[in-house]
């Protein structure tokens, strides 16, 4: 029993001197070792009926087993962390990966798979459209406007949306051109109301040739002030028109001349 505590004091001696690593330590060992420890353990309980020092020697014993057993799991996750680092190479301060440099970034990313589409007006589509119907070939068409072989084909695919858009467009158009004419044509019938009223405060007899030859005077000169005037039509100043210009304004002195309308 003497020369158990002496060994117990050696080894509560040696608990207290800083801990290091053997190099050769393994873990089959560590779990050894710790299968002696257990042992012994064990082995000074039977020794040791009365339990004057076994207490001692135990709770030395299990110190060092919880010793073992924090070496156990630092040397299990040491190699756990060697595995995971032979498939994810570590990072730099930079964040840079050792062995396959620098990671991309979303802007990186972004920029490659950035791609440029060329815009085709609805002129040039209706051009292919054109071209193809009267039997030109798809490769000289391609070639010409300088388009690729597959652009033309999406084209005459959808050759008949094309063909109402383009239809679309040229109504619009149209009706613009002629909302700015009915307009034009207001201002000139208000300017000739005025001019007929004029004409009656001072006595002056008017008949239809003169007012419709006032009327076609005001156009020109209105037509002429504006800035698309010689794109729009003439205007000729019917009978058509002046019967139902003579309903809208009411005039009394026309009305004689004219009869009622």
């Amino acid at each position: 029993m003497v020369e158990m505590a002496k060994n117990h004091k050696e080894e509560e001696e040696a608990t207290n001197e800083p801990q290091t690593v053997r190099k050769d330590l393994t873990i089959p060992k560590l779990r050894e070792f710790m299968q002696h420890v257990t042992s012994a353990t064990q082995s000074a309980l039977q020794q040791d009926p009365d339990m004057e020092c076994s207490m001692q020697v135990v709770e030395a014993l299990n110190r060092a087993a919880s010793t073992c057993s924090q070496l156990l799991d630092q040397m299990v996750m040491a190699q756990q962390q060697k595995k995971i680092t032979s498939f994810f190479p570590p990072f730099s301060s930079s964040g840079e990966s050792i062995m396959f440099g620098k990671w991309p970034t979303s802007e990186s990313v972004g920029k490659a798979v950035q791609v440029t589409r060329k815009v085709i007006s609805m002129d040039v589509k209706m051009e292919v459209i054109r071209r193809v119907e009267a039997g030109e070939c798809l490769t000289d068409v391609a070639r010409s406007l300088a388009l690729a072989s597959s652009t033309i084909k999406t084209i005459l695919n959808n050759r008949e949306r094309i063909i109402r858009t383009t239809q679309a467009t040229k109504a619009l158009v149209a009706t613009k051109v002629s909302h700015k004419r009915s307009k034009l044509l207001e201002t000139m019938e208000s300017l000739l109301s005025i001019w007929m009223e004029d004409q009656n405060q001072h006595q002056r007899p008017l008949s239809q040739l003169m007012i419709m030859e006032k009327a076609r005077s005001l156009f020109t000169f209105l037509q002429e002030q504006e800035d698309e005037g010689s794109s729009m039509d003439s205007f000729t100043a019917s009978q058509d028109w002046f019967e139902k210009f003579q309903c809208r304004s009411n005039l009394q002195a026309v009305t004689k001349l004219t009869g009622e309308c």
